[in-house]
């Protein structure tokens, strides 16, 4: 736009931030240019968060035997704000389990903003296993790994063998 000397006008200028950036404060600078001279104007653009993910983990806690098998549900929800994004991409971890004790129905899931995803975790401790409380998170990020939610469980296992010895009276007599 050009301004005639002495015309005063208000310019508005928008932005768009890339997908997934970075949140924070960012500065920016809008320059004027005449044949005279230049001018700058300075602003900070404050960015946040608009991608969200929510992980529920059903049940939390659960006791098992060694040897058995059991199943938990991992529930995600698209709750971003972001306008015309509808989906999501979410990727899953679980942290704090050995890979040997679970087996994920998909690691990644693309979750609609209308409806829950639902993915089996189905955990299968060794017939060795150590007894006790085995405590995990699970993990569902999105796009920037930055934005990520969590969902705390619980395992614990108990002692599921056990083992019967009889022993038959025997006498011998002497006589």
């Amino acid at each position: 736009a050009s301004l005639e000397p002495n015309e005063c006008r208000t310019f508005e200028v928008y932005t768009v931030a890339p997908c997934y950036q970075k949140p924070g404060k960012y500065k920016a600078r809008i320059t004027f240019v005449s044949p005279l001279e230049q001018k700058n104007i300075s602003c900070d653009i404050q960015i946040n968060q608009g991608h969200f993910v929510d992980i529920q983990l059903v049940p939390e806690q659960q006791n098992i035997y060694q040897c058995e098998k059991t199943n938990f549900e991992v529930i995600l929800s698209n709750n971003t704000i972001v306008p015309n994004q509808h989906e999501e991409i979410v990727n899953l971890n679980i942290i704090g389990l050995d890979e040997s004790m679970y087996s994920i129905e998909s690691v990644q899931s693309i979750v609609s903003k209308a409806n829950n995803k639902t993915v089996n975790l189905e955990v299968f401790p060794q017939c060795k296993q150590d007894l006790g409380d085995y405590k995990f998170e699970v993990q569902a990020s999105l796009f920037n790994p930055n934005f990520f939610s969590t969902a705390g469980g619980t395992l614990t296992i108990f002692q599921g063998q056990d083992i019967e010895i009889e022993i038959e009276n025997q006498s011998q007599g002497n006589g």
